[in-house]
C-alpha cells in the first residue's frame, strides 16, 4: 500500500520537474483523485514510475493514466526475451548444476522476479535437464512469456485501480505482446 508521504513526495518530484504543471497541491479533491489511482502500489514501484516518466517525457502528466505507458516501458526494459531468459537459465544450469546448487542460480536471478518465478515452476525439469531438450526449452519460453504478460496485466490493474478487462485488453493491444504458439 502506498504511503501518503511517498505519494506526496512523487507529486513534489513532478512539480519540481515540470514547473508549468497545473497541479494544485492544496486541492484535497485533486490529491484524493490522484492518490486513489496509485494507493495499491508499493512505494518503490510508485517512485520508479515517477522517475521513469520524467526520464521519458518532456511534458507533465495530464492525468494518472498517463503513467500506464511509463509502467509498460519500465517492465519492458527490465525483461529478457523468452530466448534470452532460456539461454541465461541454460548457462546457469551448465555452470552450477541445478540439483545441488539451485541456491546459486536463484541468487543470480534474484533481481528478475519473472525469471525466478519461471525457474521455480520448472525446478524438476531443470534438475534433470539435458542441454538439447527442446521440449523443456519451448515450454519454459512459453511460461516465461505468460508470466511476463501476467505481471504487466497485474501491474496495470493495480495502476488502474480497477478490474476493467476492456482497459486491460486495450493495454494488451498497446503492448503488442503475442504469445507464440497459442491458438
Amino acid at each position: 500500500m502506498l504511503k501518503k508521504e511517498t505519494f506526496l513526495k512523487g507529486i513534489n518530484i513532478l512539480m519540481k520537474t515540470y514547473l508549468n504543471w497545473k497541479f494544485d497541491i492544496t486541492d484535497d479533491l485533486q490529491i484524493q483523485i490522484w492518490y486513489n489511482q496509485f494507493k495499491n502500489l508499493q512505494d518503490n514501484l510508485y517512485i520508479e514510475i515517477i522517475n521513469k516518466y520524467i526520464s521519458c517525457n518532456k511534458f507533465p502528466p495530464n492525468c494518472p493514466y498517463d503513467l500506464i505507458e511509463t509502467l509498460k516501458i519500465a517492465i519492458e526494459e527490465n525483461k529478457l526475451s523468452s530466448d534470452g531468459a532460456w539461454n541465461k537459465v541454460l548457462e546457469l544450469v551448465r555452470e552450477y548444476g541445478f540439483k545441488y546448487n539451485a541456491d546459486k542460480i536463484y541468487e543470480s536471478v534474484k533481481e528478475d522476479e519473472i525469471l525466478k518465478k519461471t525457474i521455480e515452476y520448472f525446478e524438476r525439469e531443470l534438475e534433470n535437464l539435458k542441454s538439447d531438450d527442446q521440449y523443456v526449452a519451448e515450454r519454459f519460453k512459453k511460461a516465461y512469456e505468460m508470466n511476463l504478460k501476467r505481471k504487466i496485466e497485474n501491474e496495470s490493474r493495480v495502476l488502474l485501480g480497477k478490474k476493467d478487462l476492456s482497459k486491460l485488453l486495450e493495454f494488451d493491444k498497446m503492448l503488442q505482446i503475442e504469445t507464440k504458439g497459442e491458438n
